[in-house]
């Protein structure tokens, strides 16, 4: 779909002229796939990726599905058209107020699957996840826990001593296959 949708110039020119595209890492952010492909499966009765689907601006899923040919995106305008006329649905804004107490719990199950040995989950493939391991120093920073603190001291430097680093070439691959973060993926994420 890369080669023949996103290299397209046609394609591209539809897409810039009449979304806002954004691309999601799905292994980096699998509460946001989790969404959308539950959306897209609701609606096709099916889902996989690719996994493309079109929101209104504040993030609800109106159309989406999986593989889609060139001529797919360049019929955009329809689409464009179509979610125009029911975006003028008001969002109600919610107010809310964020206690730090709600998170305790959430912390405590996570530690659950925690790899106390060689860090990051008990479970292989070993993703890197930098989002979550930032939100974790910095909640056991905020939260004097040594404990978690540790453990993403463990998870770095496991990550950063393992095979995962390009001494050669820099960059980090883009999971380990094993639980030692020793056997990296061949995919690279650039630094």
């Amino acid at each position: 779909m890369e080669h023949e949708s996103f290299e397209n110039t046609e394609v591209a020119q539809t897409m810039n002229a009449y979304f806002t595209n954004i691309k999601v890492d799905r292994e980096e952010h699998p509460n946001i796939d989790a969404v959308y492909m539950k959306a897209v499966q609701i609606m096709t009765g099916r889902g996989g990726w690719p996994l493309n689907v079109v929101t209104l601006p504040d993030g609800r899923p109106v159309w989406g599905g999986t593989y889609f040919r060139k001529e797919e995106w360049i019929n955009a305008e329809k689409l464009h058209k179509g979610i125009l006329s029911i975006s003028a649905v008001e969002s109600k804004k919610n107010e809310f107020e964020f206690n730090q107490d709600a998170l305790k719990p959430l912390i405590e199950k996570w530690k659950k699957s925690f790899d106390l040995d060689f860090g990051g989950m008990a479970r292989a493939p070993k993703f890197m996840m930098p989002n979550n391991y930032q939100f974790l120093l910095r909640y056991s920073f905020q939260n004097k826990d040594a404990e978690l603190l540790d453990f993403v001291n463990l998870t770095l430097t496991k990550m950063a001593y393992g095979g995962l680093f390009d001494t050669i070439d820099g960059g980090f691959s883009r999971f380990s296959v094993d639980l030692k973060w020793h056997v990296p993926h061949f995919e690279k994420n650039a630094l």
